[in-house]
């Protein structure tokens, strides 16, 4: 395949131009480089393919934008690529990375290694067990959860153990831990206020609902919510509008919110909070959402470092919240680490 070069991918804004959906069907050949053989998933705003070169016979993923218009994920996604093959100093064993760039239907697409399912997946499957190298290129994610983790391999092998009860019970055990993080096409360069709303609302962080300025902070917010999911199979927040609603909710599970973040929020949206009173979020405005107290302590969370590396994860407080390097080195991870 002949990638497009990535100085001539920002001058290719007449591709965007008709908010139309792709069809794409299996069988179909891509500018005779590349036979589609099946979807792989659809998402809000792109469709992934599973595909075949035509030369190499290898297969890789195909990311195809369902809808143009101002979103320079594609081209973000391949100079981010660039930029991380090229450093020296950086280990991307673990970021899933663009190959190249191919044309489909007008629009620009993006090439990846195929891996295996994401951890979305991962979670439906009931009979399985189940950010810090994009931090150093200064970009921010923005949108960490686990549709947009996926397995190296999804290889399993099955393990059996004999049970009390003298029969043999069988797991389905992932061969290999390893994962790759996908979907670079909607990260940020880091600047001193970014302001916009980003991410999937179920994974934001407070500061991002509040209209307050973030930063690295949100990565491992929404990190702190997929490490809990992946644990208990339910996530920690659920899918709601309103912004009183969202807040209300956290306090609910995380506890209050601080006080200097209260003042802020109070600043931008007073209607949040009780007239004449402490800074209090006013949560009559949730009667329709299920929460549940303190989910974070010990006794759901059955592992007390785990719980803590939860815990600091999602601090309300995002000067607070430990860094993606600082989370590497959380004593969670200490059992895993060989000894020197």
């Amino acid at each position: 395949m002949s990638p497009i070069p990535t100085e001539k991918i920002s001058s290719m804004s007449s591709l965007y131009l008709k908010p139309s959906p792709i069809l794409l069907q299996e069988g179909d050949i891509i500018n005779g480089q590349l036979t589609v053989l099946e979807s792989v998933n659809m998402g809000t705003f792109e469709h992934v393919w599973k595909v075949e070169s035509r030369s190499s016979k290898c297969v890789y993923a195909m990311k195809v934008p369902l809808y143009n218009g101002a979103n320079r994920g594609p081209s973000k996604a391949i100079e981010l690529s660039s930029a991380m093959r090229n450093s020296r100093s950086l280990d991307i064993r673990f970021i899933a990375l663009a190959l190249t760039s191919i044309v489909v239907n007008e629009r620009l697409s993006v090439v990846y290694n195929l891996y295996g399912m994401s951890l979305r997946d991962l979670l439906k499957e009931k009979h399985m067990l189940p950010l810090p190298v994009i931090h150093e290129m200064h970009h921010i994610h923005t949108d960490i959860k686990p549709g947009n983790i996926v397995l190296a391999s999804e290889d399993s092998v099955v393990v059996s153990n004999l049970a009390s009860n003298g029969l043999f019970a069988h797991n389905t055990l992932l061969k290999s831990p390893h994962i790759k993080i996908v979907d670079l096409d909607d990260s940020r360069l880091f600047q001193p206020k970014l302001l916009q709303a980003i991410g999937t609302r179920a994974y934001r962080a407070p500061e991002v609902h509040g209209g307050l300025g973030w930063s690295y902070g949100v990565d491992m917010f929404a990190a702190g919510c997929t490490i809990y999911e992946l644990y208990t199979r339910g996530r920690l927040f659920a899918h709601v509008d309103d912004v009183a609603s969202v807040l209300a909710n956290m306090e609910k599970r995380l506890g209050p919110i601080p006080q200097d973040l209260a003042a802020k929020l109070f600043k931008i949206n007073p209607s949040l909070f009780w007239k004449g009173a402490d800074l209090v979020l006013d949560t009559l405005k949730i009667d329709n959402v299920t929460l549940t107290s303190d989910v974070i302590k010990t006794q759901t969370v059955h592992y007390p470092d785990l719980a803590d590396l939860i815990k600091q994860s999602l601090s309300l407080d995002p000067i607070k919240r430990i860094s993606s390097a600082d989370a590497c080195c959380h004593r969670y991870f200490r059992v895993f680490t060989p000894a020197t």
